[in-house]
């Protein structure tokens, strides 16, 4: 979205989008390309709102650390984007 300001709706969506797979913090903030404290905000609000879980999630063999704590968008969270495309779709029709 290089040129135009994201809206609320585009943040939480986006994080909803990359959460489908489990994905770490660090992940996750280099994918949304914003600013940290924006990003924490909508995390949280998807968080509260029950689109988005947080969990602890088993690293690949020969890492560092062993548990490392991650992000995954919930059922809840599905259907939260397929009720998004729709409204994008009637906003478009003619």
């Amino acid at each position: 979205m290089l040129g135009s300001r994201r809206s609320n709706y585009d943040f939480v969506v986006e994080i909803l989008q990359i959460c489908v797979e489990p994905i770490e913090i660090t992940n996750l903030y280099h994918k949304v390309k914003t600013q940290h404290s924006i990003l924490m905000r909508w995390l949280n609000i998807a968080l509260n709102c029950g689109l988005v879980e947080n969990f602890i999630g088993k690293h690949q063999k020969g890492s560092r650390r062993s548990e490392q704590s991650k992000y995954q968008t919930t059922e809840k969270g599905k259907r939260f984007l397929i009720a998004w495309e729709h409204v994008q779709a009637l906003l478009k029709e003619e």
